[in-house]
């Protein structure tokens, strides 16, 4: 009986494959066919069905993740739309995922603490009264599961821009893609309560015994602010049937912590008739690790940006803790005068952001442009500021209760936005006394009402306000030198003050950016206010006039008491009466000046230095007289 191959079960003889092969100019014998038989057939079927297994995952991997897109897009499409990506092009799909997505979807895990923050005015001291745990992770593996027994009403709390949007949406994604359609748990939503059809849209919800509901911003609801106990008894009915609520809202919304979500009207049976309670978690500010984390994942690999974002961070790193206000870093990062960026510069990049969101939302609540309210926002933070500054003994803190505040409010016909409950700077602690959401912030609104206003803000315990006043002031100073109205320049060490014009900014911000001895000054801008200023400035010892023309009256630099020596240069000099007053005063000396520009050179200055360090080294009046009516070479 002939022994059959494998090769019989397939229809393959090798003599046939043999001959078919030497026709075709291939000279192969036999047994070498034979053999590569035995090698490549069967190695050929097992990649087909490598390949075949390979597909038949791949293309339920596929259609699994084809699922959760759409049902992301389906959950997420009209009201969060900003937070998906809709294109459907293969290779923009490849771009983002490697680079788009990293870019544009940038997310830190958020974390939370059961417990709240304790009232410090470091953030950083406030989060942290216990190890944070991941938010998301807590959610998808504790709560939004089958066995989840205990509850179903929760409340996730946040101070402003502190991302409790962001944790919806990711905890919408996030819990799709630990499923699939076969294991899917629950069905889920994700309903904004600033919408004004969201009690239709919950009702509208087909199956809720067998659904999760996230309900976001509680505090954007106009309803909940003005009246929040009916509110949130009309939610409660509204969510009484569903399997699992989460609601998110600002922390300061309420009055304290007793105010909080605690008991709802809603009831439940375990030995008995019980109350049902909302499980509350409030989210933590970001530590170092997560806002150098964020600057990986935003500047990548350009190590240019990344070191300008950590030098950005060094100087407000404990402001930069909140995921929005770190998110604004961006504008910041690149700029060509990054480097000498002040420390103000970046708070008022920051707070101007901050409160351009703020206009945002209520241009779009209110539908229509309210062009005045950014500027408002600024003149009420900064009397805000005043105001918690100026009673500070009488509440033993940087903070003014609520009974205050709300008299503060209607003395200054403050509302909407400026509540503390609202979208401005302030947040309320546990007790519910109103302050800055950063103690810097406070710091920076009373160093611009001293550096606009004047106000004398003592600056003991107020670092920050000192240092935020010098950088004003020295801003300033920069800009007036670009503008040639004023200038300086150093003699050795002595510091030289030149000024051009005294127009358009207060003369006592010049005494912040250093201590002038010698200030020359052209006789055109030598006004009673700038006499008035150096009457008050004791450090000066020397007063240079220059383009002196004769016209007017210098008996005014007579109230100078403390000036030890005065030079005058122009085309004419000082009547003889003008000297004989002054000279048992000061020491006076006055030479022809041959040029008429109005700004001196640094030649010029050099010249002048050298006279005056020369006329104090002649101890008589007769050797100074000796350089009355020289000219400048």
């Amino acid at each position: 009986m002939k022994s059959l191959n494998p090769f019989d079960y397939l229809g393959l003889d090798s003599s046939t494959i043999t001959e078919m092969l030497n026709e075709w100019g291939c000279q192969v014998d036999e047994p070498t066919v034979k053999h590569y038989m035995y090698i490549g057939i069967p190695v050929f079927l097992l990649c087909f069905c490598v390949v075949r297994i390979l597909a038949h995952f791949i293309g339920k991997r596929r259609k699994i993740n084809r699922w959760r897109r759409e049902k992301i897009e389906e959950k997420l499409g009209r009201e969060f739309g900003m937070f998906i990506d809709n294109h459907s092009n293969f290779w923009y799909r490849l771009w983002y995922y490697f680079v788009g997505k990293k870019a544009r979807n940038i997310f830190i895990e958020t974390k939370f603490q059961v417990n709240p923050p304790h009232d410090k005015e470091d953030p950083k001291e406030n989060s942290f009264t216990e190890p944070p745990h991941n938010l998301i992770d807590f959610y998808i593996k504790k709560v939004l599961v089958k066995d989840n027994k205990p509850g179903f009403l929760y409340c996730v709390l946040g101070g402003s821009g502190m991302g409790k949007t962001t944790f919806s949406v990711n905890l919408i994604k996030r819990y799709y893609y630990a499923h699939t359609e076969k294991d899917l748990p629950y069905d889920i939503f994700l309903l904004s309560l600033s919408n004004e059809t969201v009690m239709q849209d919950i009702q509208r919800i087909a199956e809720p015994q067998k659904s999760i509901l996230i309900l976001d911003a509680l505090d954007e609801n106009t309803d909940a602010v003005r009246d929040y106990a009916a509110f949130i008894s009309q939610l409660e009915d509204a969510v009484s049937h569903f399997r699992i609520v989460i609601v998110t809202c600002r922390t300061q919304f309420f009055a304290n912590e007793e105010s909080e979500p605690n008991r709802s009207k809603l009831t439940y049976y375990s030995k008995g008739l019980s109350f049902q309670e909302y499980t509350r978690h409030y989210i933590t500010i970001f530590d170092d690790d997560d806002i150098e984390n964020y600057i990986r994942q935003r500047f990548g690999l350009n190590k240019k940006k990344r070191r300008s974002a950590r030098h950005i961070v060094d100087k407000c790193s404990s402001v930069l803790v909140r995921p929005l206000l770190l998110s604004y870093i961006d504008d910041l990062v690149g700029s060509p005068s990054l480097e000498t960026f002040f420390t103000c510069d970046i708070y008022s990049a920051l707070i101007d952001k901050w409160i351009v969101r703020e206009v945002n939302f209520w241009e779009t609540k209110k539908q229509r442009i309210m062009p005045e309210l950014k500027s408002q926002l600024y003149e009420f933070s900064e009397k805000l500021a005043l105001e918690i500054f100026t009673n500070r003994e009488s509440t033993g803190g940087l903070f003014t209760t609520a009974n205050d505040f709300d008299v503060f409010l209607k003395q200054n016909n403050y509302t909407g936005p400026y509540s503390y409950s609202g979208r401005s700077l302030v947040n309320r602690d546990s007790a519910g006394n109103c302050k800055f959401a950063h103690k810097s912030f406070l710091e920076y609104f009373l160093a611009l009402q001293m550096f606009k206003n004047n106000v004398m803000i003592p600056f003991e315990g107020m670092d920050m306000v000192k240092a935020f006043y010098h950088e004003l002031c020295m801003k300033e100073f920069s800009s007036l030198v670009h503008q040639n109205k004023v200038g300086s320049a150093y003699y050795g060490k002595t510091s030289v003050l030149i000024i051009n014009d005294v127009d358009g900014y207060k003369l006592e911000h010049l005494n912040v950016v250093d201590i002038w001895r010698v200030i020359m000054i052209s006789w055109g801008a030598a006004t009673d206010r700038f006499i008035d200023w150096l009457m008050t400035n004791h450090q000066m010892e020397r007063l240079v006039v220059f383009n002196y023309n004769g016209a007017g009256t210098l008996k005014k630099i007579l109230k100078l008491h403390h000036l030890k020596s005065l030079f005058i240069l122009g085309d004419d000099v000082p009547s003889n009466n003008f000297v004989r007053k002054i000279e048992n005063k000061v020491d006076i000396f006055d030479w022809k000046h041959d040029s008429k520009r109005v700004s001196l050179t640094s030649k010029d200055i050099e010249t002048i230095m050298q006279k005056i360090e020369i006329s104090h080294l002649l101890s008589n009046k007769k050797s100074v007289i000796r350089v009355i009516n020289q000219h400048l070479n």
